[in-house]
């Protein structure tokens, strides 16, 4: 019973070392890859090291940064291309942050997109310019002592304020970049897409101007048929291009026309020191945009 019980006592001693031995010698062979393999989820040996000698987890955050194969688009999949396609807009246009006179009508934009990012378009249209009721006020509070010198010489015409020069037709050229192009969900089950653009133009219109008739009482304020003619204009525009289905788009624009008005022009209720009038009107547009 003793010998059982010395070569049970000497069994458990052995045997871990000989589990030890067997499970160093498996290790001995292994890459460094192969034990991380047996390192538990959560667990941080200390001494294992990756290939850049630190912790072997830095190897899992060494991330490739590596150049996209030549001609990979910067979208891969944009679900409303416009490379290559004609566009044509058509919508409601009306002036906003009026000072003396208001201008309503509409316009037709039709473009020719490059690619992606380049538009090409022609604009066209029209507005009907009107007096605003300050500009009126103006006149009937004391405007009527305020004269301007016309080319004609000695002849004086009242009520010369500024920003009183009109539009009626108009037409030009414009470059569009659309850099922006995005998606908004909208309560997780209805997708907005649009494209963000911007641009510069310029071009020539028919230019008019809003004087007031100071022979009738109260005071009318008219078209002033001294003050038809054509002019240049330049233009900066902004908008949004919001998709309603793949060939038609709810089109938003803000613009800036700006050109040089048809006289000079004295600040109220002034009887010298002229300046040249340079006029910037800005609009809004709503509209439809077809692409085909």
């Amino acid at each position: 019973m003793r010998l059982m019980t010395t070569f049970g006592l000497l069994a458990l001693l052995v045997s871990p070392g000989a589990s030890l031995a067997q499970d160093e010698a498996e290790g001995e062979g292994l890459e460094l890859d192969d034990r991380s393999a047996q390192v538990a989820e959560g667990e941080i040996i200390p001494e294992a090291t990756g290939k850049k000698g630190d912790s072997i987890y830095s190897d899992l955050l060494d991330v490739r940064d590596l150049s996209p194969p030549a001609g990979t688009p910067v979208l891969a999949a944009r679900l409303f291309p416009t490379d290559r396609r004609l566009e044509f807009q058509l919508g409601f246009e009306m002036s906003v942050i009026d000072k003396y006179v208001e201008h309503l009508g509409g316009r037709l934009n039709l473009g020719y997109h490059v690619n992606e990012l380049i538009v090409a378009r022609l604009t066209a249209g029209y507005l009907s310019g009107s007096a605003r009721n300050l500009y009126r006020a103006a006149e009937e509070k004391g405007g009527q002592t305020n004269t301007c010198q016309t080319a004609e010489g000695p002849n004086y015409l009242k009520g010369c304020l500024p920003d009183t020069t009109t539009i009626s037709w108009f037409v030009g050229p414009e470059i569009i970049f659309e850099p922006f192009y995005g998606k908004l969900n909208l309560v997780s089950e209805f997708a907005l897409n649009f494209d963000i653009y911007m641009g510069v133009g310029l071009g020539v219109f028919g230019q008019g101007g809003i004087s007031p008739n100071t022979s009738t009482s109260p005071i009318q304020m008219v078209n002033d048929g001294n003050r038809q003619g054509v002019g240049v204009y330049g233009t900066a525009v902004a908008g949004v291009r919001i998709w309603l289905l793949e060939t038609l788009g709810l089109t938003v624009e803000a613009r800036d026309t700006t050109f040089a008005g048809d006289r000079d022009y004295l600040e109220l209720n002034q009887t010298s020191g002229q300046r040249g009038d340079v006029v910037n009107t800005w609009t809004m547009l709503f509209g439809l945009g077809y692409l085909n």
